[in-house]
């Protein structure tokens, strides 16, 4: 794809997002670049997100000042079966080339259909902007991989402008016979520059580095940094993950569940400039911290499902790694010097604050420890 045409995609995508919000309602269908047809969600304080059905692909996320959240190559090519360059793919039912299938599977170059009348949901939701989409294998899908499925995912906005994206995969295999995958939701997070970025929370964890034949290493930095290309799977990571973009003062939170690993990833300037549907500098602007399940695959007996739920924030930098792990915020005859390190860079007030007194430092410690990762900077 020329960069012409990348151009006139672009732009032919901007003129599509900006018809949407004159349409009235939460959810609202029309045609996005190159005439697919996608979704836009708008939650009631001006968050938005859109859904394109091919690839069941979120390849937007606005805050509520409209400011957006995901990458997308300016580049990408919007054309099936092309994937779609940015946001967040679909991993299944193969991550990567861990398996004999095209790599990250098939379902990202899929086209999937919205589903009106979805199985009820464990918890039900008063939220009114949110889609269920469904994709089922075509009998070309079925001679690559012989399993016959149902897909359910869920894409949602919550009232203060979180993206909450929920998988079901069911087995509905006839013949009785169990199938197993591996998954991934490949985020793409738009960012200031890659060199202003950390991501907490995997600290001292295993991971498989794919950059060295998948050798299993440990971390050992106390946060993830950006100097060359990077691509790792963390394995047994934690439910919260946080990437702090120091230039914007933003920290992404991203919550997650039934996805034991984490994949974290930047391509660099030698494989940006090998991608043809990604722009020489974009990796400056953007980093991968993917919710995945792929050291252990998921199997699943016919009738059995399984639920992948990834739940996306953006607040303000007033988070640090001893919020992912309350166990690292000790203070045995004084504050964990890493924990206590995290808070003073992120929080001024709690800087100011042990000029006063011990009294006032632990008051307004405790805030940021049970503020849901919000703080208004008042002491």
């Amino acid at each position: 794809m020329s960069s012409s045409s990348a151009g006139g995609a672009a732009e032919e995508g901007a003129a599509a997002t900006a018809a949407a919000p004159q349409q009235a309602g939460p959810v609202v269908t029309c045609k996005g670049v190159n005439g697919l047809e996608k979704v836009v969600l708008q939650e009631v304080r001006g968050s938005s997100a859109e859904v394109y059905l091919y690839g069941g692909h979120v390849t937007s996320w606005k805050d509520e000042h409209g400011e957006e959240l995901l990458f997308v190559s300016n580049k990408a090519i919007f054309k099936p079966p092309k994937a779609i360059r940015g946001g967040i793919p679909i991993c299944f039912p193969q991550f990567s080339n861990f398996g004999n299938l095209e790599p990250h599977g098939f379902a990202r170059n899929r086209t999937w259909s919205v589903e009106d009348d979805a199985p009820p949901f464990p918890v039900p939701t008063s939220n009114r902007a949110y889609v269920d989409l469904i994709l089922k294998p075509s009998e070309e899908d079925l001679k690559i991989w012989p399993h016959s499925f149902e897909f359910r995912l869920r894409v949602a906005l919550g009232p203060g402008g979180d993206l909450m994206l929920t998988s079901r995969i069911r087995n509905t295999n006839a013949d009785g016979k169990p199938f197993s995958f591996t998954f991934a939701y490949h985020t793409y997070f738009s960012i200031s520059d890659i060199s202003e970025v950390r991501v907490e929370g995997l600290e001292t964890l295993d991971y498989l580095d794919n950059l060295q034949e998948r050798n299993r290493y440990t971390e050992q930095g106390d946060a993830i940094v950006f100097e060359s290309e990077l691509d790792r799977i963390y394995l047994g990571t934690p439910s919260k993950i946080a990437i702090i973009d120091h230039e914007k003062k933003r920290t992404f939170v991203v919550r997650k569940g039934g996805l034991p690993d984490a994949v974290v990833w930047n391509p660099w300037d030698k494989k940006a400039k090998a991608m043809p549907d990604f722009g020489d500098d974009e990796y400056k602007r953007m980093v991968c911290v993917e919710a995945a399940a792929i050291e252990k695959p998921i199997t699943l007996k016919p009738g059995e499902e399984w639920t992948g739920k990834l739940e996306l924030s953006a607040v303000p930098s007033s988070y640090y790694s001893g919020q992912l792990d309350p166990d690292r915020f000790k203070c045995p005859g004084g504050f964990n010097q890493l924990a206590l390190g995290g808070l003073v860079e992120v929080y001024p007030a709690i800087q100011a604050s042990r000029q006063h007194s011990t009294s006032t430092y632990i008051r307004v410690v405790n805030i940021v420890l049970h503020a849901d990762w919000k703080y208004d900077g008042h002491v």
